[in-house]
Formats: structure tokens, sequence, C-alpha cells
């Protein structure tokens, strides 16, 4: 057995040996087994290869994994060259793509949202004492979530999604998690465990995907400020485009008999059949911002495409935007310069507009928590027997 990296004396007894082949003892060898072999036997090569043959990475990143200083230089990758066509449209994507890609690095003892030098609790550089003083929990809050302060307007229109999303009544999902949990006789951190635990991407999630579904419309829209009347962008037009292809999907959805994706956000259960709908907390933002004398360019897209359904018969009146809805549109407002600057990450805008519901919603939790503890009956959120259907029949 032959080593095909090994330098032996050529020979005629070797040549005649390595001309019926060569037994190799891993994969890797068979490259240089194939070019001892092809040498021996006087084979020559199709082509030269007009560069070495290696790897040719067009990205690398060894900060999430720590490689980096683990392995010996000779076995780091180093970018390479990207080809054309693709380099160009790598070049273009990384400046017309929404928000930064983060850099990565070990995290266990370090962290850029809070630091303590035993003297100091900071948020983002931002010492607590201050931000207690300022006495704005919003600005405070979306300052921990996303390294910046809100101004004073953008900070109330987060408090009001905040206090927007505390309830929406007892029979709710998320608060039926809460009384559920309580009933078991579980304590108020439980509970609001059992709050979070009950929300997902249909409780709850709709804000996440209204961002995703918004930045997919407005991605290469040049905005410059979102609450900015003058922002000189025709939602409507981007309404009537928006509309007609969500008519196109859904009609050839139908055809074959499958489901389609909903446009999130729009439509209401409760408030839905006038010839206009509204979610009435969505309604309190809006005339905020009326007030104010600012807009929401994101928030009217969603009200023109609303029409704009009607309009092609999809709908047979115009439907409500929701809450979450208005969420996300205050959301992305408040951090669309961040997004256009490259300072803040697209998947924690989304996730920010799930957290300002998520967290107004475990605190309403808290009530009901105190309001059953202190007024209801163990177990009493039990169904009875007599009431639950049976679907199965016995198999013993």
């Amino acid at each position: 057995m032959l080593d095909p990296a090994a330098k032996y004396e050529e020979t005629p007894g070797l040549v005649d040996a390595l001309k019926r082949g060569i037994r190799i003892r891993a994969l890797h060898h068979l490259p240089a087994a194939a070019t001892l072999v092809c040498k021996m036997a006087g084979i020559e090569r199709d082509f030269r290869p007009s560069r070495p043959l290696k790897l040719n990475p067009w990205f690398v990143d060894y900060k999430e994994t720590g490689l980096a200083r683990q392995l010996p230089t000779k076995l780091l990758l180093h970018r390479g060259v990207i080809p054309k066509p693709y380099a160009s449209q790598v070049k273009l994507l990384s400046k017309e793509t929404l928000g930064v890609r983060a850099p990565r690095r070990s995290m266990r003892n370090a962290s850029h949202a809070s630091s303590n030098d035993g003297r100091v609790t900071r948020l983002y550089g931002h010492s607590i004492e201050n931000e207690m003083r300022a006495g704005s929990f919003a600005e405070s809050l979306f300052l921990a979530w996303s390294g910046e302060r809100p101004s004073e307007f953008e900070a109330r229109l987060l408090e009001k999604c905040l206090i927007g999303s505390l309830s929406n009544g007892p029979g709710t999902i998320s608060a039926q998690g809460a009384k559920l949990s309580t009933s078991a006789g579980n304590a108020p951190n439980t509970v609001m465990i059992a709050t979070l635990a009950s929300m997902g991407d249909v409780h709850g999630g709709n804000g996440r995907r209204a961002v995703e579904f918004l930045i997919r419309v407005f991605g290469k829209v040049a905005i410059k400020d979102p609450f900015d009347p003058g922002h000189g962008i025709d939602v409507q037009k981007l309404a009537v485009k928006e509309a007609r292809s969500f008519a196109k999907q859904r009609h050839a959805a139908k055809e074959v008999g499958a489901d389609y994706q909903r446009i999130p956000c729009l439509g209401h259960p409760v408030f839905k059949d006038k010839p206009v709908n509204y979610d009435p907390r969505e309604r309190i933002i809006a005339d905020f911002l009326k007030e104010n004398e600012r807009c929401n360019v994101f928030l009217d897209f969603y009200h023109a495409l609303a029409g704009q359904i009607k309009n092609l018969g999809i709908a047979r009146n115009v439907w409500a935007v929701n809450l979450d809805g208005a969420i996300a549109s205050v959301v992305l407002g408040v951090c669309w310069k961040l997004l256009r600057e490259k300072r803040i990450t697209v998947r924690r805008v989304c996730d920010i507009a799930f957290m300002v519901f998520a967290l107004g919603r475990v605190a309403g939790a808290g009530g009901e928590f105190l309001d059953h503890q202190d007024t209801g009956t163990p177990m009493d959120m039990r169904v009875l027997v007599s009431e639950c259907t049976i679907l199965s029949r016995p198999q013993d």
C-alpha cells in the first residue's frame, strides 16, 4: 500500500505497479493518488488549471464559533474572490437591504444591553438612576430593547400600544392561560409564564408577521420619516399593487383547493359588520397621530389596503386594522431610521413588535391572577365531564 503523498524513486517496477492502480487509506488521498497514477502511466492532463484548486469561500465568519483563536493559521479559511455577476449582486444587496448583520461573539459574560460595575447599573451606557429620574417607562424600555432612546412623541405612542395590550377580556387565550394557572394554585410568576406560553403565531404573533409584511412592501421605498405627513409616498398606489397580488394568489390557491397566506392584522372577530370597520384601540393611536399633526405611513397603507381589498370584491366590507397592526406600524415607524442606518437588525424589530404586545398582556395577566386568586375557587376553570363531547369510540 503506497502513500500517494510520499515521494518515491521512479523505477520500472514501481511504474508497472502504479499502472495497475494504487490502494489508498482515505478518500482525501484520492486526488493525489490519481495524479500519481496518471503521471506514471504517461497520461497527460486534459487542461491545465489557471489557478490552484482550493476553496473559495465568499463569506467567512468565525466569530460565533470562536475557532479563529483555536485553529492553526494554515487551517483558517479566508474570504475569496466572488466571481461575476454574483460580486455586483452581493455588493448591491449589502447596500439596499434594511437592517444590519450583527457581528457575533461569545456572550456568556458580556452584554451590550446592560452593565454593572458594582456601583452603577446601566442600560446601553445610560445609568438606571438617570432613567428613573427621567421617569418614562416607555423611553427606558425602548432603550433597553433597541439601544436607542425614542423621542417623547414616539415614547407616548409606544406607551399607548402597551396600554392597549393589557387586556382584551377574560375570554382571550392568554387571559385563559392566566386563569387556568391561577385555578390550579400556582404562584404569580408561574401564572405570568402560563400567559406567555399561551401566545404564539396565531395569538400574539401577528405583530411580528406584520412587520415582516410591511418591510417587504416598503423595503425599497425611500422614506426618511414615516411620521412626517409630507413623506411623499403614494400609499394608494402601493395598496393597489399589493391588493392585486393578494387577489391573484388567493384565486390561484382556491382553484387548486390549497390554503393561501393571509394578510396579517387585517380583520377583527368583533368589529366586522359595518361598511367600514375599525378597532377602537387602533383609533386611539390614529387620533393621537392626528392631534399631533403627524401620520404613520405604514398605518395609512394598511387602511388603504383594506379599502382596495373591498374594491376588488374580496371582502364584503372594509376590514378593520387591528391592534397588532397598529403596534407593528408604530414599532416599525420608531425603528425605521435605525433600520435605514443599519444600526438594528430586522429580526430585532420584528421581535420588539411581539414583545410590546407580550409585555402588555403579561402585565394584564397579573390583574387576572390577583382577581382570580381573591375571588375564584380552586379548580374552577376545569370543564365538567358532562360538558365534554366524546369524538372517538371505545376500543376495549
